[in-house]
């Protein structure tokens, strides 16, 4: 076998390696493919090094998966949690041309909690500078993580004239919805996103420091088609109603 042919067969093989390997991590065969954080340029060092003990690998090599495990780890970075209030304006419409109508304002107040999605992390999240001697650590954008209501005071309430019985407490789940989201927004308006990055980096250096003295730094990554929200972030029809505004409501 020539050379030409004997390099194509080897980048083959390592191509497949990395195909079924990635597989089997992703479906938890394996905790992580150590191969994907070592950034040395140099294919066919990476597939040795994989079946490596780990006290034969480099120490930068060490460092990366022990990084990558302790994020993992972690599972959701949850760096902030704030109170927030609002008060919020709900309308529900019913009958012909929606001539029947009951609302009522309500002061909501609750939490929400930002920081990092760490089951977004890759191994590959690690990269390893060896002319520079710096660890850079990419990771996702913070999110809102969990948005949640703790009370809901309903206050002022009206309706029209041709509406004569009302259980006016029909109205609080949908101001719970609405809260969720006002107080979402409020977070966002403050700032909540980037101090919670800020709060991360400091975290993970800190993590790195402890066991190497090279430099570290963090950046985060956001992916356009990612929400800044969780779900519980976002305000949800409940059963039998729909949304047809910001703060309008009306029967399915």
């Amino acid at each position: 076998m020539n050379g030409l042919k004997r390099y194509a067969l080897l980048f083959a093989l390592a191509a497949l390696l990395f195909v079924s390997t990635t597989a089997m991590a992703q479906v938890g065969v394996l905790p992580s493919p150590p191969f994907a954080v070592l950034n040395d340029g140099n294919l066919g060092g990476n597939i040795y090094r994989l079946w490596q003990p780990e006290d034969e690998l480099p120490q930068h090599v060490v460092n990366q998966l022990r990084i990558v495990e302790q994020l993992l780890e972690m599972q959701e970075l949850e760096v902030l949690n704030e109170g927030f209030s609002a008060e919020v304006r709900v309308n529900v419409n019913a009958g012909v041309l929606n001539n029947k109508w009951h609302a009522a304002t309500h002061s909501v107040e609750g939490r929400v909690v930002a920081g990092i999605p760490t089951h977004k992390i890759l191994p590959s999240s690690v990269i390893y500078d060896s002319v520079h001697k710096t660890y850079t650590i990419v990771l996702p954008a913070a999110q809102l993580l969990d948005c949640r209501i703790t009370n809901v005071d309903q206050d002022e309430e009206s309706r029209s004239p041709s509406v004569h019985s009302i259980d006016w407490d029909i109205l609080r789940p949908l101001a719970r919805q609405q809260g969720r989201e006002e107080l979402a927004n409020q977070a966002m308006k403050e700032g909540m996103l980037w101090r919670a990055e800020y709060q991360t980096a400091y975290i993970v250096e800190t993590m790195i420091a402890a066991f190497t003295a090279e430099r570290s730094q963090v950046a985060f990554l956001r992916d356009p088609s990612d929400s800044s929200f969780a779900e519980s972030c976002v305000a949800n029809a409940p059963p039998g109603f729909k949304r047809d505004g910001q703060d309008s409501w009306s029967w399915r």
